[in-house]
């Protein structure tokens, strides 16, 4: 009884492989496909203007503004644009939709989508301030003297670091009623300010695990997941200090 030839065995092995390949692209590009039609679908005429999947770059969009986790190569993809209740109890400009960049996890590195929102509340100019959860090496950090910037409560300096060259500005922002807003938010939302921008964003790419409704990297983002972090905006938006403005011309 004659062997099989070891090349047919090797053919069908590398075509077995070329065949998964074109299914996980098909089943890729037919969920995307999906995806940028309920974007389409959730935009609401001139109140709401779905902008497209074309992304811009982190960091020369909106200038002054310094997002906690990302590269270089980070961007905003698939984005919304209209308007949300801002601080000060005024409409405000604003864009939300995916941030896309790379992350090092405990599975290693790889590409993470998260859900955000940035408000123009203009015309304030603000020094940058990062609000976001404390984190295992931040905690080996302070162990080392190298800590943020505290506050009264003890609850919200053990769960979220404050980092700024501009400590005044810092605690002059971070008062009471935003210290209870983060501290009833779901478990990894983060704020950024700067120059005239607030941004409120969802990192499931740093080490705090996923407690938000939100679907995760490996389908990207949905219109659940939008409607998620623009409810949290707006309610954190909210507890914002109604003398920010004076704080920050000072």
């Amino acid at each position: 009884m004659s062997g099989i030839d070891p090349w047919i065995v090797v053919l069908a092995m590398i075509g077995g492989s070329i065949a998964t390949l074109l299914l996980a692209r098909f089943r890729l590009t037919r969920r995307e496909r999906r995806r940028r039609a309920s974007f389409r679908a959730s935009a609401r005429g001139d109140t709401v203007r779905y902008l497209g999947p074309q992304g811009w770059k982190v960091g020369t969009r909106f200038p002054g503004l310094v997002l906690p986790f990302t590269r270089r190569d980070g961007r905003f993809t698939h984005v919304f644009e209209g308007a949300i209740e801002g601080p000060l109890g005024r409409r405000c400009r604003a864009w939300w939709g995916e941030l896309t960049y790379e992350s090092v996890t405990s599975a290693g590195r790889g590409t993470t989508s998260d859900a955000f929102v940035v408000v123009d509340v203009g015309p304030l100019v603000m020094p940058p301030v990062e609000i976001r959860p404390v984190e295992l090496g931040d905690r080996i950090a302070g162990a080392a003297g190298l800590d943020d910037i505290h506050f009264e409560s003890v609850e919200f300096s053990r769960k979220f670091n404050v980092l700024s060259a501009d400590r005044r500005f810092a605690w002059a922002l971070v008062e009471p009623p935003l210290m209870a807003a983060l501290l009833d938010a779901p478990p990894g939302l983060s704020v950024a300010v700067g120059g005239s921008w607030v941004a409120v964003l969802r990192l499931v790419g740093g080490a705090v695990p996923a407690a938000f409704p939100f679907s995760g990297s490996g389908g990207g983002v949905t219109v659940a997941d939008l409607d998620a972090i623009r409810d949290e905006a707006n309610r954190l938006l909210a507890s914002f200090p109604r003398t920010l403005s004076r704080s920050a011309a000072s």
